[in-house]
């Protein structure tokens, strides 16, 4: 055990040769385990050639310790991808769980070893068993202080969303595909960009985007825990990012604008109202799901001055509000003046005038024959050539 523990395998050899036992245990931790966890500072050929002569002498690939752990957790742990390859060649079994519930998958994100995830995933790792606390290897992975383990595990996820996006999925074109421009910019920015037909045929652009939580995310359809984790992330930043001059439209004050100048500086602030709203609808939800963090004090804020900060933004907006209902006001009374409507509704009106005229016409030529008819009637009876009677 300790000549497989220190990768000696002259001596390990020599022990087989021997007789040694090599399913030997001390408390169910066998040559094999002491093998498959030498260190790293150990020679990896010589690590492989340990474990080669013993699974060669009819050491158990799949035994336990009490910890339930195998040599394959251990081998992955410690990073030794040979052995890891010729433990999965023998027939290993690749998703058993320790007393945790975690895998050989598991224990190769926790420490970090990159080659050995890659081959696990490629021998059929599962990454979403459940651990016996419920979570799985990617929620151990979104832990890490890098997203590299957690990018490794749904690279392959990824891959075949994308695939499916691009070959099963059609946008919907009766939708103004404008509506998510900066939807689509923030999910490839993120390195999501299969998640953009998801989002679009849920109607779900950047604005409603931004007051979602993981619950709602999960239930749209974004399984992939690494993804939701990078969309909050983002949100969270967004919101958080100071107002800067810089966001304003500069203007040239000497210039006369056009109609498109004065269309695009319009729709320009209705955008960012509408992400305003939806910074009101993220800090609600956050007051909502836990108002004693959100109302917590310290030294340098309170909840008084988020009040404040409040009460100024109605100011605000009701100055906005007023200003806006005056400028809509200027311009419907000069739309008015021009008669700027658009050519269809013009040509119909001009046709109702002429109708409305011809049918004037008529009825005042009608009254004019009636009126004077009626008065004389009883003078033009008398020239009339038929006897007419009243019963």
């Amino acid at each position: 055990m300790y000549a497989a523990n220190y990768a000696q395998p002259d001596v390990v050899q020599l022990l087989i040769t021997k007789g040694a036992n090599v399913n030997y245990h001390f408390d169910f931790f066998t040559p094999l385990m002491a093998a498959c966890s030498a260190s790293e500072s150990e020679k990896e050929e010589n690590v492989t050639k340990c474990v080669q002569l013993l699974i060669e002498a009819g050491a158990d690939i799949n035994v336990q310790d009490r910890l339930h752990i195998t040599s394959l957790m251990l081998a992955s742990r410690e990073g030794h991808a040979k052995v890891v390859d010729i433990l999965i060649k023998h027939g290993v079994e690749v998703n058993k769980q320790d007393g945790r519930g975690w895998t050989a998958l598991t224990w190769a994100v926790q420490r970090g070893k990159k080659d050995v995830v890659r081959y696990l995933l490629s021998s059929g790792a599962d990454p979403d068993i459940q651990h016996q606390d419920k979570l799985t290897v990617k929620n151990l992975a979104a832990s890490l202080p890098t997203s590299e383990m957690l990018d490794l595990l749904e690279h392959e996820d990824t891959t075949q969303e994308s695939k499916k996006s691009a070959v099963g999925t059609t946008l919907d074109l009766s939708i103004p595909q404008s509506k998510f421009d900066d939807l689509k910019m923030f999910l490839c920015g993120l390195n999501l960009p299969h998640l953009v037909c998801l989002f679009q045929q849920q109607l779900v652009d950047l604005s409603v985007l931004m007051t979602l939580t993981e619950q709602d995310l999960v239930q749209m359809g974004v399984d992939q825990v690494g993804a939701r984790k990078k969309i909050l992330d983002a949100v969270h930043a967004i919101h958080k990012k100071d107002w800067q001059q810089s966001s304003l439209v500069s203007f040239n004050y000497n210039k006369k604008l056009s109609c498109a100048d004065v269309i695009a500086i319009m729709a320009n602030s209705s955008r960012q109202i509408r992400y305003l709203n939806s910074s009101t609808v993220y800090i609600k939800g956050q007051l909502k799901s836990h108002p004693e963090l959100v109302t917590q004090p310290t030294d340098q804020v309170s909840p008084l001055l988020f009040n404040r900060h409040i009460e100024d933004t109605l100011k605000n907006v009701k100055v906005l509000n007023e200003q806006l209902l005056k400028l809509q006001l200027e311009l419907n009374k000069e739309m008015k003046h021009r008669c700027l409507e658009p050519a269809d509704i013009v040509k119909r009106k001009g046709f109702k005038q002429r109708r409305r005229k011809q049918l004037m016409f008529i009825f005042t030529l009608c009254v004019c024959v009636a009126v004077p008819l009626y008065y004389y009637r009883n003078s033009l009876l008398t020239f009339w050539p038929f006897n007419v009677s009243y019963s």
